[in-house]
């Protein structure tokens, strides 16, 4: 059990990040900027104008959002990138409703008309006076023109997968004996389900290779999948997976091997924290200027993230703990970053094994370097040797 001092050492040092984030206000700048760089804290420590020597060329990923769709009658069934642009499928309800008698009721047999919509303000009628109930399915049209249609059953965490061609009638219809959360087609023509077991936390999402001609999915267990993954699209090379914590990452199916593509960690970035409505993004892509681009439906309608790196001159203040997974934080880094000119504040999170994290910290603070801001207890049982060589001071009244 940590003795009094040493709670009120690290309540000090968490109350210091706490004045630094919600009291450092400065001048806005466009963007929300950071680094990954260590600096020391003699180095930053100065009056808050600073100086040209006091500031360093440092990035952070910073998000830019733009609709792409007018407003028009309907409900989303999904957004792709499709051939160089963005489409999306649009279901009307046709669906006679009557007022009478205090309650809306169904005066004509159920039917909806599915247009594929693109970006330009172009529309097409896909399938006319369908009579099945599609609201809740996910849509997603391969390069052949033939379309893919994802209906859910959340009750038993089942899918049936209703393959279409172009003119909407049905191919075939093949049920899954599990839910797909998520499609794509690679750039070789693969089509990439990612599977959800519903297992919860005890359960972790899985790729399947969905066979066209068949509607037969084999799973592909040789791609190591985590449980963050929420999202899937076609790269380049290989198969996109979204991580919502770690960010994107470039997969082969074929034997498994990854490299990142962009990375979440270490940055006050946090996914979809702009959408109002939607968990996950619809698709995912990287650009040719090496940004991540996302597809969400926000308030029924559908929008564009470009997520990329910035880069700006301004002094350094690195924080360094645990769980910046956490939302608030991330938050409150975020906003500052936004609204001050003069400083910015990078995360450091922490590995998987914290007492490594802990010895390497202390050494360096020891040493004159080392973090400027701490957040959690990362020292711990460090703390007291640290007190006693001079490291820490107490900031307790």
């Amino acid at each position: 059990m940590q003795n009094p001092l040493t709670r009120r050492i690290l309540c000090g040092l968490l109350l210091l990040g706490c004045m630094w984030l919600a009291g450092c206000g400065g001048k806005e700048e466009e963007g929300i900027f950071g680094s990954s760089v260590v600096s020391d804290p003699d180095e930053t420590a100065g009056e808050q104008s600073g100086t040209s020597k006091d500031r360093e060329a440092v990035k952070e990923l910073q998000s830019e959002w733009e609709s792409l769709f007018p407003e028009s009658e309907g409900n989303i069934l999904g957004l792709q990138f499709y051939q160089g642009e963005v489409v999306r499928f649009r279901m009307a309800d046709k669906t006679g409703i009557s007022g009478e008698d205090g309650g809306a009721q169904e005066v004509s047999v159920y039917a909806s008309d599915v247009y594929l919509d693109r970006a330009d303000g172009s529309s097409s009628l896909l399938v006319a006076d369908l009579q099945e109930e599609i609201f809740g399915s996910m849509w997603y049209m391969a390069q052949d023109g033939n379309i893919y249609c994802i209906m859910p059953n959340y009750e038993n965490n089942t899918s049936s997968v209703v393959k279409r061609d172009g003119l909407g009638n049905v191919l075939y219809e093949v049920r899954q004996d599990i839910r797909v959360s998520d499609i794509c087609q690679l750039a070789g023509g693969e089509m990439i389900l990612l599977l959800d077991d519903g297992g919860g936390i005890n359960s972790r999402p899985r790729l399947g290779e969905l066979e066209p001609e068949t509607g037969i999915v084999t799973e592909l267990p040789q791609v190591q999948m985590y449980f963050e993954d929420v999202g899937i699209g076609a790269g380049t090379e290989g198969l996109l997976i979204l991580d919502s914590l770690k960010g994107v990452r470039e997969v082969s199916i074929g034997d498994g091997k990854s490299r990142n593509i962009m990375e979440f960690s270490g940055t006050s970035y946090k996914l979809g924290e702009e959408v109002s409505s939607g968990w996950f993004p619809e698709d995912i892509r990287i650009s040719e200027e090496g940004n991540a681009e996302f597809l969400w439906i926000d308030s029924g309608q559908g929008v564009i993230e470009k997520l990329g790196w910035k880069q700006t001159d301004r002094i350094s203040v690195v924080m360094r703990g645990f769980h910046f997974n956490n939302g608030w934080i991330k938050d409150a880094v975020s906003a500052f970053n936004r609204s001050n000119g003069t400083y910015f504040i990078s995360l450091e999170e922490a590995g998987e094994d914290w007492d490594d994290f802990a010895t390497q910290t202390s050494v360096q603070i020891a040493s004159g370097g080392g973090p400027d801001l701490l957040y959690g207890e990362v020292l711990d049982d460090y703390i007291q040797g640290m007190l006693d060589k001079g490291g820490f001071e107490d900031l307790a009244p």
